[in-house]
């Protein structure tokens, strides 16, 4: 037999032989219910996601879509502390003050980077004309095979646009949130959080000015970019090796940021002209910090 198609033969047995896959289940609310893990069409492992408030006596307004509205009332708001609150600062006289009258729950499950999925779930406070005004989230990162690699614990911010360095050591995600401050005026604010998937812990949280416009976190290489648009015409990229924790940033026009052709280990590669690159190095051309 020719040695190639040896070799070819070769290589799909072995990919066959490690193929793992996800399958998302589905209810009638269109919410994730369970996700199960397969390894070379077998079945591993099961993830099954429960909503904390179908064990509660919250009337439902309306369901579907992947998002369950409920109408809430003072004792009811007593009992979130054992369903999704638990660990929050939300103060529960804010609750009382009719600022909320309604809370929306839904589910999700997103796969990153071929090599985990992020469950998470939320709980959204609304005011009584339809504005959210808190935000919590909770979520789970497992491996290929069902194991888990990480818990976030209900927080008051967003879990959004996760992603994962190429890897596998750190995480990345937006944390868009609103908080509850004392004087029960909400602020709403952006930000984003790095954790260690080894260590098991956070190892840096941003919150920027109120002013900077956010545009969600990427991943290249084993970096993050963040891209924030600051002005009319104006945009900071922002690159962080989680490693070091050693950020490089740069400001470009908006023509300058959309002629980006990608991203290299050690620069950014510009469109210069009709058919010309130009590379602008992390360590030459950005200004350098430790975050």
């Amino acid at each position: 037999m020719n040695k190639a198609i040896v070799l070819i033969l070769t290589l799909v047995i072995a990919y066959n032989a490690h193929t793992q896959e996800i399958k998302k289940h589905y209810d009638e609310n269109k919410m994730v219910s369970k996700v199960e893990f397969y390894s070379n069409g077998e079945l591993k492992n099961t993830i099954s996601l429960e909503n904390p408030f179908n064990v509660t006596s919250y009337d439902s307004i309306d369901e579907g879509n992947g998002v369950i509205r409920y109408y809430i009332n003072e004792n009811d708001l007593n009992n979130l502390g054992d369903t999704f609150f638990k660990e929050l600062s939300l103060n529960s006289a804010v609750m009382r003050l009719n600022r909320f009258n309604k809370i929306s729950y839904k589910n999700s499950a997103h796969s990153l980077s071929d090599k985990y999925i992020l469950i998470k779930q939320t709980l959204n406070a609304i005011s009584e004309n339809g504005s959210i005004e808190a935000v919590c989230t909770s979520g789970t990162l497992y491996d290929m095979n069902g194991n888990k690699v990480i818990e976030f614990k209900p927080s008051n911010k967003g879990i959004l646009a996760p992603c994962v360095t190429e890897n596998g050591k750190y995480i990345i995600f937006d944390t868009n949130f609103n908080v509850i401050s004392d004087d029960l005026d909400p602020r709403k604010e952006i930000s984003f959080d790095i954790y260690d998937l080894e260590k098991q812990k956070l190892i840096y949280s941003h919150v920027p000015e109120r002013s900077i416009r956010f545009f969600r976190s990427k991943t290249a290489h084993n970096y993050f970019i963040i891209n924030r648009q600051i002005e009319r015409d104006r945009f900071k990229t922002l690159v962080i090796f989680p490693e070091t924790l050693i950020g490089y940033y740069n400001y470009y026009t908006k023509k300058e940021a959309h002629s980006i052709l990608r991203y290299e280990k050690n620069g950014i590669v510009f469109k210069s002209g009709k058919d010309g690159e130009i590379k602008e190095r992390f360590t030459s051309m950005f200004s350098k910090k430790k975050l």
